[in-house]
């Protein structure tokens, strides 16, 4: 069998709308396999992107993109700093750090972001199981400094139909969580180590 390589030349351009990336690599084609190492830099906005792994996704900013590995394990690296980053309806806020799509096992890691939601500064890392388990396991490290009400905010749209989730709750807080279990908010478990200090709440 014979080997095809098609090379994506630099100062290569793809655009979507407003999203324009510098494209460079090549897809290589070997018989029945075919590998992967394209890399992108520019800016973009996610929502133009639509979906990712059959999820809405939101955020827009400077990125940088990486498609690599054969076609039976592809793994996409998205070096960003994004704002207004939501996706699986979690409002995640303002980002910069790393999150990769591994295709194979159709999982979301996020590598130790640091976040910034409202005047609450968090640092995230974990992953997101959008194969048969759908599942998520995630460990939260939010110092002193940060208000709950940013974080409760980080869940809004899971907890609209729930009248009795205390979504008024302000206040300083600082603390570690692990979000782990189902997407869905009725299968989502919180542990929480949380310090806060004067909490009222705001029905």
């Amino acid at each position: 069998s014979s080997d095809l390589r098609v090379r994506f030349e630099d100062g290569m351009i793809a655009r979507i709308q407003s999203t324009q990336l510098s494209v460079s690599g090549e897809i290589g084609i070997s018989g029945s396999k075919t590998s992967y190492d394209i890399r992108g830099t520019g800016n973009a906005d996610f929502k133009e992107f639509g979906i990712l792994a059959e999820n809405p996704i939101e955020g827009a900013g400077p990125l940088s993109i990486r498609v690599h590995g054969p076609s039976s394990d592809v793994k996409i690296d998205f070096d960003a700093a994004m704002k207004g980053f939501r996706y699986l309806n979690l409002d995640f806020g303002d980002f910069r750090g790393r999150v990769t799509w591994d295709d194979g096992p159709s999982r979301l890691l996020f590598q130790n972001l640091d976040c910034v939601r409202g005047r609450t500064r968090y640092r995230l890392d974990g992953a997101m199981d959008l194969g048969e388990s759908e599942s998520m396991d995630f460990g939260v490290e939010v110092p002193a400094g940060g208000n709950v009400a940013d974080f409760v905010g980080i869940f809004d749209s899971l907890t609209k139909p729930y009248w009795w989730f205390p979504r008024g709750v302000t206040g300083p807080m600082s603390g570690r969580m692990r979000v782990h279990g189902g997407i869905s908010l009725s299968e989502m478990k919180v542990d929480a180590s949380v310090e806060g200090t004067r909490w009222e709440y705001l029905a």
